[in-house]
């Protein structure tokens, strides 16, 4: 998606935990697209501390924006906490999001333009209801009903605020369909890892194609 955004122009701010992978990405990027206007910045989304960072830095530098999306998270970690207490998936998919959703509309809401704000759908969001104990750390079903009941949240949330906003800030859910990526093989014995991987390969989208829908929502 950023490499699509950055052929077309645009500049493109690559938010993520990892300031030495983000840096990978940018470099790739920057090969891939002469000219690329690319920058790295730190966010993650298990911090409270992170996110206030973040968000205090681009409202000193005066970024002007014009599309966000949400499409960070975890799929199926291991067990653990947010910084702040909370169980690690939901604390980071839908709190994390939601929090930095929350402290940037009043930033979006000042410039003198539209801003698509564009969050990451997922088919799991179908499978389970969203249960709030998710959120208190001793309650722990499977990794993947966590993950699904997390998509489940911020789903609802991007649903409530798009009926809710009136003002230049545009509220979209984008569905990449069913994506391969390395977190589908994450954790599994290497050789069983290897076929799996290659037989999600025939079936899944590539992330190039997934990007389509964000694009089109930009």
């Amino acid at each position: 998606l950023c490499k699509e955004l950055a052929s077309l122009g645009a500049r493109v701010v690559i938010a993520c935990r990892s300031l030495e992978r983000g840096q990978i990405a940018k470099e790739e990027i920057e090969r891939s697209v002469p000219g690329a206007n690319v920058t790295v910045r730190l966010l993650d989304l298990a911090s409270l501390a992170s996110i206030l960072s973040f968000v205090s830095g681009l409202r000193e530098e005066g970024l002007d924006i014009h599309g966000f999306v949400h499409n960070a998270g975890v799929f199926r970690p291991k067990d653990g906490l947010t910084e702040d207490g909370f169980e690690i998936t939901a604390g980071t998919n839908f709190l994390g999001t939601g929090i930095l959703n929350e402290l940037l509309l009043p930033y979006f809401h000042a410039l003198p333009h539209e801003v698509d704000v564009v969050f990451a759908s997922s088919l799991s969001a179908t499978w389970h209801r969203f249960d709030p104990r998710l959120l208190e750390g001793d309650f722990r079903p499977g990794k993947l009903k966590r993950y699904a009941i997390s998509k489940r949240a911020i789903h609802g949330y991007a649903m409530a605020l798009g009926q809710e906003e009136k003002g230049n800030v545009k509220i979209l859910l984008a569905h990449p369909g069913v994506t391969f990526t390395p977190l589908f093989i994450k954790g599994y014995p290497k050789h069983f890892a290897a076929l799996v991987g290659f037989l999600f390969r025939l079936f899944l989208h590539d992330p190039e194609s997934a990007a389509t829908s964000f694009l089109k929502a930009l």
